[in-house]
Parts: C-alpha cells; sequence; structure tokens
C-alpha cells in the first residue's frame, strides 16, 4: 500500500479486510473525506475532478432501523487501519466504516452528550463529548472495542472534558491528547483492574488566552498537531510543549477542521459560511480546494492519508472481522 495515498473507486473488487487489485495511484490523485450533515453523508471526494467517489449512509450500514438515527449529522470521520476504515461519530453514535463494502464493523450508541470527535486507542475507542445542557456532555468517554459483540451501549470509563471537541492519541509518548475549554489535556491510558481507563497526566493552557478550541489533528509526516481555537491555528509541539500560530487568510475563523499532506498537498481547513458548515474546503490561503453542491453542509475534512502519528504503518484491522 503506498504510504501517502489509498485509492478508494467502487469498481475495484476486495477481499474481506484486504484490498485486492488496488493499483499504484496517479500522484495527482487526491481524496478528501467529508463530514456531510445535508444528507447525513460520510464521502469521499477527489479534489481534481470535485467529484464525490463514494458515499456511506445508514441506508448501506446494514444496521437495524432502530439504530439509523444514531448516525444523522457526521461531526467526525477519521481514516483508520491503513485507509480501509474510517471511524465515524455522529450525534448519537461512534462506528467504524469498513470502506469496502461499507459494513459498520462496530459501533456504540454515544448516549447523549453531543459527540464531536473520537478515536482508536489500543484495542479500544475514546470518545469526546461537548456541552448539551445534559449529565452526558462534558465528557471523556472510553469504550470497548468487541468486534463479535456489538453495538456497545454503555463506555466503561467516563471523565469530565469541558466542551470536549478532540482526542488523538499519540502512540510514540502513549498519551491521548484532548482539549477542555481553556486547556490541551493528555492522558496516560492502560488498564485498572481490567478495566481501560485514562490518568490526566498533564494540563496545558491554551495559547493567547484562547478558548473554545475545536480541531485537533495531526500535522502529516511531523511529531505535531493542528490545534484550531475560535480566531487562530496553531501548529503544537507535544515534545517542546509549544504551540506555534500559523497565518492564515484573515477571513479564515472558528475553523472545524485542518488537514495537511506531503509536499504538494495544501493544508486544508473548514471554515463555516454557514452557522456551523460550509459546502466547501479550502487552503489556509483561502484558495478554494473542494467545492461541493451548495446544498451540502461539511462539518470537517481530512485528506485521506496515513496517520503515523497515531497509528502503526501497519495498522491492521483484527483478523476476527
Amino acid at each position: 500500500m503506498n504510504k501517502s495515498i489509498f485509492i478508494i473507486a467502487v469498481s475495484l473488487l476486495f477481499a474481506v479486510g484486504t484490498a485486492v487489485g488496488r493499483p499504484a495511484p496517479d500522484k495527482k490523485t487526491r481524496y478528501i473525506v467529508l463530514a456531510e450533515q445535508a444528507r447525513h453523508y460520510v464521502a469521499i471526494a477527489d479534489a481534481a475532478t470535485q467529484r464525490i467517489v463514494w458515499t456511506w449512509d445508514v441506508s448501506k450500514s446494514g444496521l437495524p432501523a432502530e439504530h439509523r438515527n444514531w448516525f444523522n449529522c457526521p461531526t467526525e470521520i477519521k481514516p483508520v487501519y491503513g485507509g480501509l476504515c474510517i471511524l465515524v461519530v455522529s450525534n448519537g453514535g461512534i462506528g467504524l466504516i469498513r470502506i469496502a463494502d461499507h459494513r459498520m464493523i462496530w459501533y456504540a450508541a454515544s448516549g447523549g452528550g453531543f459527540p464531536h470527535s473520537a478515536e482508536v486507542l489500543p484495542g479500544n475507542i475514546a470518545v469526546a463529548c461537548s456541552t448539551s445542557n445534559t449529565p452526558a456532555g462534558d465528557k471523556l468517554k472510553i469504550y470497548r472495542v468487541d468486534y463479535d459483540r456489538f453495538p456497545a451501549t454503555e463506555a466503561v470509563a467516563v471523565y469530565p472534558l469541558k466542551s470536549g471537541h478532540n482526542v488523538v492519541w499519540d502512540r510514540k509518548n502513549k498519551v491521548l491528547w484532548a482539549t477542555a475549554y481553556t486547556t490541551l489535556n493528555a492522558y496516560a491510558y492502560g488498564l485498572k483492574e481490567g478495566v481501560p481507563a485514562l490518568t490526566l497526566c498533564e494540563s496545558l493552557p491554551l495559547p493567547d488566552g484562547g478558548a473554545d478550541p475545536h480541531d485537533l489533528f495531526p500535522a502529516y509526516g511531523e511529531r505535531k498537531l493542528w490545534l484550531t481555537t475560535s480566531e487562530r491555528l496553531y501548529k503544537f509541539d507535544p515534545k517542546r510543549k509549544r504551540f506555534d500560530e500559523v497565518v492564515v487568510a484573515e477571513e479564515l475563523r472558528h475553523l472545524k477542521s485542518a488537514s495537511s499532506g506531503p509536499s504538494g498537498y495544501p493544508t486544508i481547513v473548514l471554515r463555516p459560511t454557514e452557522q456551523w458548515w460550509s459546502n466547501a474546503l479550502v487552503a489556509i490561503d483561502g484558495t478554494p480546494v473542494y467545492t461541493g453542491p451548495e446544498y451540502f453542509k461539511i462539518y470537517k475534512g481530512r485528506w485521506l492519508l496515513d496517520n503515523t502519528f497515531s497509528y502503526p504503518k501497519n495498522h491492521r484491522l483484527p483478523a476476527k472481522r
């Protein structure tokens, strides 16, 4: 598998869990994964042609009817397991979608709390829930992942996290990063009496007196994280514990997502043009990169690329599934 780009084409044939007959990608082919809320889609767009080449919604999920509304309004889409799956978060659920056959191979009920992001930990999944005016909001949760028994309906561990919007696993440092309303927190992850658990080990104030951060996501090919606050874009260096502001076009504020790639890829951001969404993704200088139909309500967009900050190079799904 090419380390930089994963070809997604519905005409390709796949064996269960492993892509078959996947050709070497054209260097000009660049795919973006979208959280599209107008039709409750997870979609993949070709940035070169501006076409949608793959979509998923509950009609393709195989989910029972009573669980389908868990996946309205996707708020997170992360390529995982070597680009074979997408980790999706929606208003009521968290799930792993296998791109090849559109199957949701594991999922859970969020239990409310307005979940905004999730992360694949070694063996389990962490979820960040934002403020929801319910007891389920402002929480960081861990769900035990069992590929033979799901959906999961309850988290096995729950922790306070004011305005939780993001979670990122730092594979090298073996910590989970997540922002609260005014801080960036680091959590050690392990087992306590056989139960997955997190321990807060560091809490860093956001730079420049910032508050209400939104996205936290690895910068491609770097040991750094993109961080968006209500007014600025930063790169955070976990080794130096330093936040460096990144210059963006003047109108780019309240960014919902940030994603970068190898040489030649622009860093793309989602700036809301209507309430919390837009039908377009732009580079940090404001140049359009992908523009969808006017009715699209894109909440986040991420390049479909390898993420070695969080996962091993051969990030494989368990053979059972």
